[in-house]
């Protein structure tokens, strides 16, 4: 199988929200040899995972990505009900949707309706080794073990 996942090739430049978890996703993959990773901008590929809308040139399935939705009652951002609209057509025509939480999940079902494909979680998670706080080490006030 071919899977194609959004910014491949270049998920390994970014440090950001969406973009790692879509390189640690790639990485995992090719490491398991699970499938061949490849680039949603050519056509060689079975299946997509997008990080939050349809970006598919192809009309290929694919499986989306769901972080929440723009809840912003001023619009600072941008208008929300057209940026949730871009979110929720993008769960309509996919083939699966991996929620990053309980709560993505309960938002979107709330706001919008309950997907009728498939749904998983995926939760995010940093990791410990990767992350360094800036400024003083907070761990020990909320419990966690300074060494972890």
């Amino acid at each position: 199988m071919r899977l194609a996942i959004e910014w491949v090739p270049f998920l390994q430049y970014s440090h950001k929200g969406p973009k790692v978890f879509l390189s640690r996703l790639a990485d995992s993959i090719r490491r398991q040899k699970l499938c061949r990773v490849r680039s949603p901008l050519t056509p060689d590929y079975d299946i997509a995972l997008f990080a939050y809308n349809d970006k598919s040139l192809f009309q290929k399935p694919y499986v989306i990505r769901v972080d929440g939705i723009f809840f912003d009652a001023n619009n600072t951002v941008g208008n929300s009900d057209a940026l949730n609209r871009t979110i929720f057509q993008g769960i309509e025509n996919a083939s699966g949707v991996v929620f990053v939480s309980e709560f993505s999940r309960n938002i979107v079902e709330k706001f919008y309706k309950k997907p009728s494909v498939p749904t998983t979680i995926i939760h995010n998670k940093v990791p410990i080794d990767l992350f360094t706080p800036v400024g003083e080490n907070m761990r020990s006030r909320i419990g966690i073990p300074s060494n972890s």
